[in-house]
């Protein structure tokens, strides 16, 4: 099984797409795959965090 991508990586990739990347350049930056960097990213509602850490925090 694949080690899982370190909690910087995760929240370089999110603060990257909020500052305007696409899903495909933000992939492409920082060489993970576009669904890791897209498939798992959710721009936050209203009322809840910023970043959604792909499994870490609340669910």
């Amino acid at each position: 099984m694949a080690r899982a991508y370190s909690l910087d990586l995760r929240t370089r990739v999110i603060e990257a797409i909020e500052a305007g990347l696409s899903t495909r350049e933000a992939a492409r930056r920082f060489a993970i795959g576009i669904s890791t960097s897209g498939g798992n990213y959710s721009r936050p509602c209203q009322g809840q965090e910023s970043l959604n850490l792909w499994g870490y925090g609340s669910h």
